[in-house]
């Protein structure tokens, strides 16, 4: 009977957690390049039954004592692009990342293309990250933002037809390798390929990519979870009950 309140309050953590990251998911549906995370479960280790007390002891057979949240990957399908027509937007369409350097040196990767100049003209996010380009340098647009031509390989040129720099693409073998950073931006321990030219994620000028929440889905995961965890509660109280009448009543006899 305890077995079965510990796998029910096991269950009740899983749902809470699945709940947890499907309420971030939705508190982000409006977040410039956001991408959901789904939840993974994993069934605890099953564990064998013997029938004790008797000269051979028999196999009863194999019981499940719950499950547990194993990951929370993230989803990297592609979110709708929102015209902004902003010279310096940028969206990525297709497989790939832009490079950032943080401001301890150290590299992170984002879908997220609101870029901007800071004071010395060097190309950054609107966060302050310093964009990275082909060669691990920072690009720097000397002539500003105005007339500037963002191809989807990432080559930046001005009207006069000068390239300024090339926006570094990447691309990751194992795309759940993440840790999130927030600000919708990722770390790796994996060395990312270098994309170039049709390779990988195109860049669109003048666009953002959207979040990829799917709201209506989101939501119907949100209300079955609630059910099953209203359900796992009910089961817990039912046990004890059951057990309390055991103690009381029972125990008398």
């Amino acid at each position: 009977m305890l077995r079965g309140m510990y796998t029910a309050a096991a269950g009740m953590n899983a749902v809470q957690m699945a709940t947890d990251t499907l309420a971030n998911n939705l508190a982000n549906v409006s977040t410039t390049g956001f991408k959901t995370r789904r939840v993974q479960y994993q069934a605890f280790p099953e564990m064998l039954l013997n029938r004790l007390g008797t000269e051979n002891s028999n196999e009863v057979g194999k019981i499940n004592s719950g499950v547990q949240v194993s990951s929370t990957p993230v989803q990297f399908n592609q979110g709708t692009l929102r015209q902004t027509g902003n010279n310096l937007d940028v969206a990525l369409e297709g497989d790939g990342l832009l490079e950032v350097q943080l401001g301890d040196g150290t590299k992170a990767y984002t879908r997220v293309g609101s870029l901007t100049l800071d004071a010395n003209k060097t190309l950054v996010t609107t966060e302050g990250y310093t964009v990275m380009g082909e060669g691990d340098n920072p690009i720097v647009l000397s002539s500003g933002s105005a007339n500037l031509t963002i191809y989807p390989d990432g080559g930046i040129s001005n009207d006069a037809g000068e390239s300024l720099g090339i926006i570094k693409r990447v691309r990751f073998k194992n795309s759940q390798a993440f840790t999130n950073l927030g600000d919708s931006l990722f770390t790796s321990q994996e060395v990312p390929e270098t994309l170039t030219g049709g390779q990988g994620a195109q860049l669109v000028q003048g666009y953002l990519e959207q979040s990829n929440t799917n709201v209506v889905s989101e939501m119907m995961q949100s209300m079955m979870g609630l059910r099953l965890y209203e359900s796992l509660q009910k089961s817990i109280t039912s046990q004890s009950q059951t057990l309390e009448k055991a103690v009381t009543e029972v125990g008398r006899i």
